[in-house]
């Protein structure tokens, strides 16, 4: 396998790699990291703040559609109920919005790298999605951890090679951050 194509395929570089190879992120990856982990916070952020301000606007029409008269008749009982859901709104808005923090960046450059090595095994998982659309997917599978790649990875990687993946811990799923091949299969 020609490490050049290794490395266009997985996005990373010899600096990305030798950072890798003692548990660090390079520069790079450091940079990269830390612009997609801010955006994702602001996204949050906001998103929290713009279901919080519907929650309130909500209860407040309520409120004024009602006259401040809470009777037990149907209509107000309808009523009573949305006043439920949208302060439930309001309440996720809330802490989706005071749980990103309000400092807008993260620092990940003492987030370690962590390493897995074997023999790796290519699997296609199919999945029934909405209005009956299946859903293909490729996982790459390596000593128990699964990632997740394009079906060209085949054409980079060889099922049963033995390689060192160094990943990254972004959220559920983890990030290939580099490979190398350690031997062939037999």
């Amino acid at each position: 396998m020609d490490d050049q194509k290794l490395m266009d395929y997985f996005k990373f570089d010899e600096a990305d790699l030798q950072a890798n190879r003692f548990g660090k992120l390079s520069e790079k990856q450091t940079k990269n990291f830390t612009k997609t982990q801010t955006n994702d916070r602001k996204f949050y952020f906001r998103f929290g703040w713009v279901l919080t301000v519907m929650a309130l606007g909500t209860v407040v029409l309520f409120l004024l559609i009602t006259g401040f008269n809470f009777s037990l008749s149907a209509a107000h009982l309808v009523q009573a109920v949305l006043f439920g859901v949208f302060f439930l709104l309001f309440l996720w808005g809330a802490i989706t919005a005071f749980s990103t923090g309000f400092k807008n960046t993260v620092d990940v450059s003492n987030d370690k790298v962590k390493e897995v090595e074997g023999p790796i095994n290519i699997v296609k998982t199919e999945s029934s999605g909405a209005h009956n659309r299946t859903i293909v997917m490729h996982e790459l599978h390596i000593k128990g951890k699964e990632f997740y790649v394009d079906e060209d990875a085949a054409n980079i990687v060889m099922q049963g090679d033995t390689y060192i993946i160094y990943h990254y811990e972004d959220g559920p799923i983890d990030k290939i951050l580099s490979l190398e091949l350690v031997s062939k299969a037999k």
